[in-house]
């Protein structure tokens, strides 16, 4: 990425065209915003991610439970396909009634992508989609993160400073862990790219979703 534009490549193969080539995936850094304690584990990491896109590794001690406040997921994303805006996610306990929880999404160093239509690489003069009237963007600077580098976050002993949503040890080289809990069963939804799907009123944060099974 050059700025705000996004340069896509993909390996060499000297079995294909140029034309055969897809210029279509891009490996980015995700995260899972409010996400209740005892998700906050690989299990739950890979799900989320391959709903996203494709899970491809994620921030995490070595008992499989998160670093942070979030979870930290890097994914292999198809940009032909309208930015995720959060997940659905569905919590059963026994006895209890379902509990669904809508965690909001944050792509980090994400490049230019329409607020209209929600696709990477386009700006909303260039957009086909043309919204009614009353109707308001899907998207927005909100589906962006980009962590701020520190003056005196270097030579600390910890590459994860607090400015970048984890917690930072100081320089002793410990660092605290979310996820401690039960393990329930869970299903995951991802938010949709416009307005006109049928559970759009339903959802918190204008997201709608299908639960999985």
């Amino acid at each position: 990425m050059f700025g705000k534009d996004l340069v896509v490549m993909v390996d060499f193969d000297e079995s294909k065209t140029v034309e055969e080539l897809e210029f279509a995936y891009i490996p980015i850094w995700i995260r899972v915003n409010k996400l209740p304690l005892g998700l906050m584990h690989r299990e739950m990491g890979e799900v989320i991610g391959n709903e996203v896109g494709e899970f491809l590794e994620m921030e995490k001690e070595d008992n499989g439970l998160a670093v942070g406040r979030f979870l930290h997921i890097k994914i292999k994303l198809d940009i032909r396909k309208p930015l995720m805006r959060g997940v659905t996610v569905c919590m059963e306990k026994e006895g209890e009634q379902d509990r669904a929880v809508w965690c909001p999404l944050m792509y980090e160093y994400l490049p230019y992508f329409c607020y209209t239509c929600g696709l990477i690489g386009l700006v909303d003069k260039a957009c086909g989609v043309k919204l009614k009237a009353g109707e308001v963007q899907q998207f927005g600077r909100s589906l962006r993160y980009i962590p701020e580098k520190k003056k005196g976050d270097e030579g600390t002993g910890d590459r994860f400073a607090p400015n970048y949503g984890f917690w930072s040890s100081g320089g002793s080289g410990s660092r605290g862990s979310w996820g401690s809990g039960s393990r329930g069963k869970q299903a995951v939804s991802g938010s949709g790219a416009l307005s006109c799907r049928k559970d759009d009123s339903k959802e918190e944060e204008g997201g709608t979703g299908r639960r999985m099974k």
